[in-house]
């Protein structure tokens, strides 16, 4: 059983305290968060009280104060009052960006069968999509419109005693219409079922990033970045990374990058990412004489267990190997040789980020490590490195 809390961090402090679920061994693990900047355009993003204006729906509801996942905040407990079907907390925010934008709700079951969240469009008259959690299964399913639907496990046994899931729906709106959020707490039928709202988030970008509080007005996150001085001349290396997939390979229109060293554009640089319009990882090198690059034919879902092997050659090609929850290494073709020049174009190196902070690539980390003047580290060695 694990309860859950969560707590804001300072501005340039590691967010090393992020827990995310092991699929492979089915444990929570201490992970390293590091995310590009996010905004939450919600209002009041923990207070779905009954006096809170900003959120319509109040008097279909038995409301009390509960419990908080969050440090400082209080969750607030909806009891549907089975006067009708389709009874929701809802929050009109502006109008459509016409790019990918994510709605996520954090929520702890009591009784409920199930738990919706929903985008509407308010010019259109009709719902984009709604995302239906069925509590006995964990499962989702789209039950209306069209969209991506997710929803993750935050706890087995939340602060007041029930499962809390973070249940989650991607949408492209038509740009210039107003829109609407919805939460049911506990769906869309006639009912007089419980559940409890801790948060609410509503943010551009095709994945939902770590929870940002809002209370007047909507809130930034800055985008994380982690650089270390790099002395070492290019190649040849061995790169080990390991981490929780947690959104890096949905397609957001820009690659993103999961460790570079080096300036884009610039001999020597290598970067290990996700393409712009991609799914998969690659590793890709400007070299003395070009550029070269090599994919993987696949890539991790949400919630895997990413295991990949970077090998730069002395000859300036590269190969990347992949591991997804302890399965078998896959590996991509060798690139062609482009050269390597005697220092890297900026001796800085990078993770989720280039050094400068763009094109960042959401990570929950695990572990990372390089063994200089080799492109041929075995697996279990470089596992050992980082004390897998």
């Amino acid at each position: 059983m694990r309860r859950t809390l969560v707590v804001s961090a300072a501005a340039n402090e590691l967010r090393d305290r992020h827990y995310e679920l092991d699929p492979v061994t089915g444990r929570y693990v201490r992970t390293v968060l590091l995310e590009p900047s996010a905004t939450n355009l919600l209002l009041h993003s923990c207070d779905l009280s009954a006096s809170q204006a900003v959120w319509g729906g109040a008097s279909d509801f038995a409301i009390s104060a509960a419990t908080s996942i969050f440090a400082g905040q209080t969750a607030w407990r909806h009891t549907n009052l089975g006067t009708l079907a389709s009874r929701s907390r809802s929050q009109v925010i502006g109008q459509f960006s016409g790019q990918a934008e994510t709605l996520s709700a954090i929520v702890e079951n009591v009784n409920a069968v199930t738990t919706s969240v929903l985008i509407f469009d308010v010019t259109a008259g009709a719902s984009v999509c709604r995302c239906d959690l069925t509590w006995a299964s964990g499962a989702v399913a789209i039950g209306t419109g069209t969209g991506t639907v997710r929803a993750r496990r935050l706890a087995n046994a939340g602060p007041n005693g029930g499962p809390v899931y973070r249940i989650i729906v991607t949408v492209t709106g038509t740009a210039g219409n107003q829109r609407r959020v919805h939460i049911y707490p506990s769906g869309v039928t006639q009912n007089t079922q419980v559940a409890i709202i801790h948060h609410v988030q509503h943010e551009t970008g095709p994945v939902a990033t770590s929870p940002i509080v809002t209370t007047t007005a909507a809130v930034t996150r800055a985008a994380d970045v982690l650089t270390f001085p790099w002395g070492h001349s290019p190649g040849p290396y061995t790169i080990y990374l390991r981490f929780i997939e947690v959104g890096s390979t949905v397609p957001s229109g820009a690659s993103r990058v999961l460790l570079q060293i080096g300036t884009a554009g610039s001999p020597t640089r290598l970067w290990i990412g996700q393409g712009s319009t991609g799914s998969v990882y690659l590793a890709a090198l400007d070299g003395a004489t070009g550029s070269a690059s090599t994919a993987l034919s696949t890539g991790p879902a949400i919630g895997d267990l990413v295991e990949l092997l970077c090998r730069l050659y002395s000859d300036g090609s590269v190969q990347i190997e992949q591991s997804i929850n302890g399965g078998a290494p896959t590996a991509s073709a060798r690139s062609s040789a482009v050269g390597l020049t005697a220092a890297w174009s900026n001796p800085v190196l990078s993770l989720s980020a280039q050094a400068g902070g763009g094109n960042p690539a959401p990570a929950a980390w695990l572990g990372w490590a390089i063994e200089v003047g080799s492109a041929d580290a075995t697996w279990d060695y470089m596992r050992a490195a980082v004390g897998w």
